[in-house]
């Protein structure tokens, strides 16, 4: 299985070693705001929620000097702050009071360490909850002008439980990630006959936008540019170029640049021509649009004279605004129309096969169409064209298309060009709508389709959230379909699994998200991987904070790579959450921190001095500071 991470998070989780902070009848207690230490025993348990209490660092977010507390249930922190005498205080903490040397330099009160920033209580926190429901967003703290203002603060959580310092979490680092969706063969509409004579003659226009004085782009529009004239190499007849400049500047400078693109151009097209072909050339200032800019009504010049010369003067007073400088944008591009006509019969070479599509659309004739598309797929598939021949020419939206007009959306898929959506305008978005409502009920364009918006959902193209629940029926219906290929609808079930486990966690419907990691588990296959799928899978784990998962997977893969640095720093990070939280593996743990020195000291090292809060424990403090210095910016 090829995994490839897409997107990693660092997140910052509540280390796990001071559950309860420790008696201390110092009289600094005082400056705590009336929060009191407490002694063993006298905090209760938080149940399941134990571990939150642990990590609840992990949700504060700053704004300014503004610290909220988000979390996706609001009933779960109702759970942890049940009564008027519960609450949340934060704790400011600069690096320097941390060290390897000496003992770390910790103020002395029972319930906090550093900067201590006064509680808010039940009450207030819920009723200035931003969240009507379900999620729960509140104001926690500001961080005031006398705080300390060290260039490496972390802010720690004291969990208040009736007026005590119960509990107490700081940041430590863990990496999160998600798995890529499966690549997936559409199904294809397919027929077999015999192309008649023909002779096919059409135009392609295409446009490049070009930057202010610029001659050259490496734009992303010369990319499609470039399979455009592969497409068509053998064919054109003639080439067209028409590069235009912006209206402002002078006539002098403004003919340099309209030149230099279209001479830019004419080499970037010869240079990936097969075939020798007419080039005509225009150069102009783009007047033309300029004037249709002010008949619109989206300029409207200050003076009576509105001549060329007097509004490329009034042009060159203002391109500096806003509006104008947008104006001006679009009058600079380049319009290249390709000319192209070829005969052909039935042992045209597939590379032409574009050509007998155009002309068989043009001319109705389905059966040609359908028979040139066929073998259009069968030359692809055997490799003798690029993939992009096969959306070369759009299908029309007609009833009697049907099988066209899947072939085509599924050509789309292959083509990857999904995983680009830059070239897309809302017209393409309108096709696959309108596709779908022209031939509901078909099958292979609903499975494809099907591919298609599961891809999307993964990506947060689309988001909503009743089509994502009817999704979810499509698909459980082709699994259940005995006509489908089930290798093909596996993929399809583990891609919609593995989007609704992302979907539902974005959306903070943690019971759905759950509910479908748990599907997507047995289905990763986790046996027979590379130390790359180890990784990332096991980030995907974190993700959900699976670490037990995490960590046994990583452990399980030890002994086959032994010199993986990445898993080492994974099981390093994870374990300094769940292996001395869960007493798991302990002596695990201290062994890849030493594997993990000698494999990379470097990212050990950078790690230690991120997590600094980790000299707290002793046995870590230890092992990390026989390996590293604590470096401080300060």
């Amino acid at each position: 299985m090829r995994v490839i991470v897409i997107l990693v998070l660092l997140f910052c989780l509540g280390h796990t070693y001071a559950q309860q902070r420790p008696h201390n009848s110092s009289p600094e207690a005082e400056k705590a705001y009336g929060v009191k230490g407490s002694n063993p025993g006298e905090c209760k348990s938080y149940g399941v929620n134990e571990v939150l209490t642990q990590i609840l660092s992990s949700y504060l977010q700053q704004h300014g000097d503004s610290v909220f507390l988000f979390y996706y249930r609001k009933r779960t922190i109702a759970e942890l702050i049940e009564n008027p005498n519960d609450g949340i205080a934060l704790d400011l903490v600069c690096k320097t009071q941390f060290h390897c040397d000496q003992p770390n330099d910790l103020d002395p009160s029972p319930v906090f360490d550093g900067f201590m920033l006064p509680p808010v209580y039940r009450n207030d926190l819920f009723k200035n909850n931003r969240f009507k429901e379900g999620r729960f967003l509140s104001f926690v703290g500001k961080i005031p002008k006398d705080a300390p203002r060290c260039s490496e603060m972390q802010i720690n959580v004291i969990l208040i439980q009736n007026g005590m310092a119960c509990r107490y979490s700081y940041p430590v680092i863990i990496e999160r990630g998600q798995l890529p969706d499966l690549s997936i063969s559409p199904m294809w509409c397919k027929t077999k006959g015999t192309l008649k004579k023909g002779q096919a003659g059409f135009k392609r226009h295409f446009s490049i936008p070009f930057q202010k004085n610029d001659q050259t782009t490496d734009s992303f529009y010369f990319e499609r540019l470039s399979r455009l004239v592969k497409i068509f190499d053998g064919a054109i007849t003639k080439i067209e170029i028409n590069a235009y400049s912006s209206v402002e500047g002078t006539r002098a400078n403004n003919i340099e640049l309209q030149k230099g693109r279209a001479a830019f151009i004419e080499k970037f097209i010869t240079d990936r021509l097969k075939q020798k072909t007419t080039f005509v050339k225009n150069a102009a200032e783009n007047w033309p649009l300029f004037r249709k800019q002010i008949h619109e009504g989206r300029y409207k010049p200050e003076i009576s004279d509105t001549s060329a010369e007097k509004l490329r003067a009034e042009v060159n007073r203002k391109e500096s605004e806003p509006l104008v400088a947008s104006l001006l944008d679009e009058q600079r591009e380049a319009s290249i129309t390709l000319y192209v006509g070829r005969r052909f019969d039935d042992t045209i070479a597939a590379n032409f096969l574009p050509l007998v599509i155009y002309d068989g659309i043009e001319k109705n004739d389905t059966a040609q169409v359908q028979i040139a598309y066929s073998r259009m797929i069968d030359a692809w598939q055997r490799g003798e064209i690029d993939k992009y021949f096969l959306t070369a020419i759009e299908v029309p939206l007609r009833p009697e298309y049907r099988s066209l007009v899947n072939n085509y959306l599924a050509s789309v898929l292959v083509g990857s060009d999904i995983f680009n959506f830059a070239p897309y305008d809302d017209r393409y978005y309108e096709y696959i709508d309108s596709a779908e409502a022209m031939f509901p009920g078909f099958k292979p364009l609903a499975f494809n389709l099907a591919v298609y918006k599961t891809h999307l959902y993964l990506r947060s193209r689309i988001r909503d959230s009743v089509a994502f629940r009817q999704l979810s029926r499509e698909v459980e219906a082709f699994k259940s379909d005995p006509e489908l290929d089930k290798t093909l609808t596996g993929k399809l079930v583990y891609n919609y699994y593995l989007t609704a486990s992302i979907y539902y966690s974005h959306l903070g419907y943690y019971d759905e998200s759950g509910e479908y990691f748990r599907k997507v588990k047995p289905l990763l296959r986790l046996s027979n991987l590379t130390a790359h799928d180890v990784v990332e899978i096991a980030r995907y784990f974190n993700f959900f904070n699976s670490l037990r998962d995490s960590q046994e997977l990583l452990e399980s893969y030890f002994s086959k790579y032994p010199d993986n640095a990445d898993m080492a720093y994974l099981y390093v990070s994870n374990g300094s959450i769940y292996n001395l939280l869960a007493h798991y593996h302990v002596a695990e743990y201290y062994k890849q921190i030493d594997h993990l020195a000698k494999l990379d000291r470097d990212r050990l090292c950078f790690y230690f001095n991120t997590c600094y809060q980790l000299t707290r424990p002793e046995e870590v403090r230890a092992k990390m500071c026989s390996y590293c210095t604590l470096n401080y910016s300060d």
